[in-house]
């Protein structure tokens, strides 16, 4: 599904077909090479600004900051955070919505940490 998402056409084609929410869902499995492959696939489905809207939508904000915390493997940090950035850039709405997942991921392990 990471290398379809990679062409515009195939990309609008994988959306409309529903595969943003199960891909959303697999964000939060217990295999971090389901949870790579899907937040690649989503990174480049995100290069389409409509799409971006619709992932953000489906909730996959959460799970990608969590995804780029600290007790991820370095490789799945780096594509969270890729994703994060490509949303950034698709709108003021899920640049609010990033800055609101990544607070509250800070109050967590602040709590987590005894630092509250």
């Amino acid at each position: 599904m990471a290398a379809l998402a990679a062409n515009a056409d195939a990309a609008v084609s994988i959306a409309a077909a529903g595969a943003i929410p199960p891909l959303v869902q697999l964000l939060a499995a217990t295999r971090p090479v389901a949870q790579q492959m899907a937040a690649l696939a989503l990174l480049r489905l995100a290069a389409n600004a409509a799409i971006a809207d619709t992932i953000a939508a489906a909730g996959a904000i959460p799970p990608l900051v969590r995804m780029s915390g600290p007790d991820s493997p370095d490789e799945l940090i780096m594509i969270a955070e890729d994703t994060l950035r490509v949303f950034r850039d698709s709108s003021a709405e899920i640049c609010a919505a990033i800055a609101a997942a990544e607070a509250n991921a800070n109050v967590l392990l602040m709590a987590r940490l005894g630092l509250d």
